[in-house]
């Protein structure tokens, strides 16, 4: 029988936590390791039929915006007693995930896992906003006392939750690398099904319409370097909450032509084939998974400065700029058309580099696999000396 791992999530649809934990799931050995999910989201998940295709399960529990902070600690320590075969829980709801852990801790669960995936709490300034950040702060020192290992995708990520005190293990967010090599035929096949001819200059962002994301400022972009490259669109991949509200703006500003909306896409890396620039002015994040992805697949990026520089993999394709104004994005993306014919001629996928820089999502899931392994092992009392830290060391 495979150790079964329980992962905590909000909901698994379409996104960055959700792509890379897919990713691991697709990857792993599934007939010594099975995924499972809880989820706080009534409504299905994109990814809730593969995860039962796989061999795994999906539990739903209700949102503490739902039931009130009593009845949902009551509700998870009522799922874990229920469910004595998970040993190992893997969290992944940031300061929240303290409520998890405690519960986990209550019901003996010996492996408790805190796992990082930003570097600030992405709540728009409101008094709703404020008052879930207060929570969320408040939740922190429990997550710290109830959880037995923490992870991060990167190190900025890994001091915002846990504080620089507490040791960290960095799990890079792996990307199947062979899946964003990039062809000039599919370039011009995907540039053929949107309806962009191969001298427009295609901007491209992926992500879910949400505050953090910051998709307003990408607008505020177009508005102003149409009138300076008038042969220019965005690309939006993606849903969410904002989308109304941005589509709302594009048809303000008389940007219908200008702004392709996407929604949810199963064949991203064929879509950044397309992409001649990928624009990615966030407000926050940990190390984006469609960053990395991008970077994979040759394209020249333009970052938000509140990115964390470990989102650079080194490879001379990311920018940093501010977002006080999009007066450096504009001058920084006309200086990159001028020599656009070149950038195009010598787009290319460097897999040994990236490899190198620990982001293949083999490397990633061998170090995960060796590590439930291992606790498994040692929650049954019969492991030697556990060796993955020396495993993911080979791999930074």
């Amino acid at each position: 029988m495979p150790v079964r791992v329980l992962h905590i999530v909000a909901n698994m649809n379409r996104g960055g936590l959700e792509n890379f934990l897919m990713n691991v799931y697709r990857t792993l050995d599934r007939e010594q390791i099975q995924f499972d999910f809880l989820v706080t989201r009534e409504v299905v998940g994109a990814f809730d039929e593969e995860i039962r295709l796989l061999g795994g399960k999906v539990y739903n529990i209700p949102a503490m915006t739902q039931v009130g902070y009593w009845k949902y600690k009551k509700s998870v320590y009522q799922f874990f007693k229920e469910h004595p075969e998970y040993q190992i829980v893997h969290c992944h709801r940031d300061a929240l995930g303290g409520i998890y852990l405690k519960q986990a801790y209550k019901a003996q669960i010996p492996t408790r896992v805190a796992h990082s995936h930003t570097s600030k709490i992405g709540e728009p300034k409101s008094i709703k906003g404020i008052l879930r950040s207060v929570i969320k702060a408040g939740l922190k020192p429990l997550l710290n006392k109830y959880s037995t290992h923490h992870f991060a995708c990167g190190t900025n990520a890994g001091e915002w939750l846990f504080g620089k005190s507490i040791p960290v293990q960095v799990i890079n967010n792996g990307i199947e690398l062979n899946k964003y090599r990039y062809t000039i035929q599919t370039k011009r096949q995907v540039r053929e099904e949107l309806g962009v001819d191969e001298k427009t200059l295609l901007i491209g962002h992926v992500g879910r319409f949400c505050y953090p994301k910051n998709h307003t400022f990408l607008i505020d972009i177009v508005s102003q370097l149409e009138q300076v490259i008038p042969n220019c669109k965005l690309c939006l991949v993606g849903e969410g909450e904002l989308e109304v509200s941005i589509r709302s703006k594009v048809q303000t500003l008389g940007l219908e032509n200008k702004v392709l909306f996407l929604g949810v896409r199963e064949d991203v890396p064929r879509i950044l084939n397309a992409f001649d620039l990928f624009v990615f002015p966030s407000l926050l994040e940990g190390i984006p998974v469609t960053l990395i992805e991008a970077q994979a697949s040759g394209l020249q990026c333009l970052v938000s400065n509140q990115i964390t520089s470990e989102a650079d993999l080194g490879i001379h394709l990311t920018q940093y700029l501010p977002i006080d104004t999009v007066v450096p994005w504009i001058e920084t993306i006309k200086g990159l058309t001028q020599k656009m014919d070149n950038m195009r001629a010598t787009r290319y996928t460097n897999d040994l580099q990236i490899r190198l820089r620990g982001y293949d999502i083999l490397q990633t899931t061998k170090y995960l696999e060796n590590f439930y392994i291992e606790q498994y092992k040692q929650n049954r009392g019969d492991a030697n000396e556990s060796n993955t830290h020396c495993v993911y060391a080979n791999i930074q």
